[in-house]
């Protein structure tokens, strides 16, 4: 075919090759408008029918999506914690009121999705930017695509903003305390890297909350703690997750309540939430 067209090109006479080459344009720009068309009617059937957003659901989408529950459950802060910080958030700021969250840490997207329906029901156009490296966890293979698809599926899509980079700068893989073995490495990680750095290049002081839970190594969430504060705003609050039961975060949790900037605001058997005061 192609073969055929290069002959009509170098045959036909310059001034008909133009005329044929422009009907031909035509014909394709009114099919892309009608396939413009009938997907700008497909995504308005697909807004109204509103998917409210539900915790239970969204492991069921995962699990469908041939996951291990376990892996799910384990890897995600539980939907009674995720309600406990919401209670507390909710006490902070008013009800009509625009937020702009920072979330460190997707893996498959649950506590992500959580927050962005809870800031959406704030304000319609609340936004939560989301960072994280997609790298292999708990046995999962590039969670970012499972993270897109729970947002897409909970009609999240313009209230999330992904950031696929290392907040800070690469580190090994951490999966539950266990590191690479001799065949894996950090060479193995491909992608960008110090992510809260380059936010601070184009924003100044724009997040109402951050929440973090990537790397649980003590001076790499200091660190993300201490870089996050420079895009936050005065009276802001960060939210750590494993305050407890992980003694590397246990250990920051701990510093960072009992400065003199900072005030602890609420905490449960797994989460802390400290208000930044300047």
């Amino acid at each position: 075919m192609n073969y055929f067209k290069e002959i009509i090109k170098y045959t036909l006479p310059f001034g008909v090759y133009i005329k044929w080459s422009a009907f031909k344009n035509k014909k394709l720009l009114r099919e892309r408008a009608e396939r413009l068309k009938k997907y700008a009617r497909l995504q308005s059937n697909e807004l109204n029918n509103f998917r409210q957003y539900d915790y239970e659901e969204s492991i069921r989408v995962l699990i469908a999506q041939k996951l291990d529950e376990n892996q799910i459950r384990f890897g995600s802060i539980p939907e009674k914690d995720l309600s406990f910080v919401t209670t507390e958030l909710k006490k902070c700021f008013h009800e009509n009121e625009k937020l702009t969250l920072l979330h460190i840490g997707n893996f498959v997207g649950v506590s992500l999705c959580y927050f962005a329906n809870f800031v959406k029901t704030l304000h319609e156009e609340s936004l939560v930017v989301a960072i994280d490296p997609n790298i292999e966890h708990r046995g999962i293979f590039h969670p970012e695509d499972y993270v897109k698809n729970l947002i897409s599926y909970f009609q999240l899509d313009k209230n999330v903003l992904l950031i696929d980079a290392f907040s800070l700068e690469k580190n090994l893989k951490n999966d539950g305390g266990v590191l690479y073995t001799k065949e894996l490495g950090m060479q193995n990680e491909i992608g960008c890297s110090h992510s809260l750095k380059n936010i601070a290049k184009i924003t100044d002081k724009k997040f109402d909350v951050c929440i973090i839970d990537g790397n649980h190594e003590s001076e790499y969430l200091s660190e993300e703690i201490k870089y996050a504060i420079d895009i936050m705003k005065d009276g802001s609050f960060i939210v750590l997750d494993d305050i407890l039961y992980w003694e590397d975060v246990k250990r920051v949790f701990d510093k960072w309540q009992t400065d003199k900037n900072f005030k602890l605001i609420a905490s449960s058997d797994r989460i802390g939430i400290i208000k930044v005061l300047k």
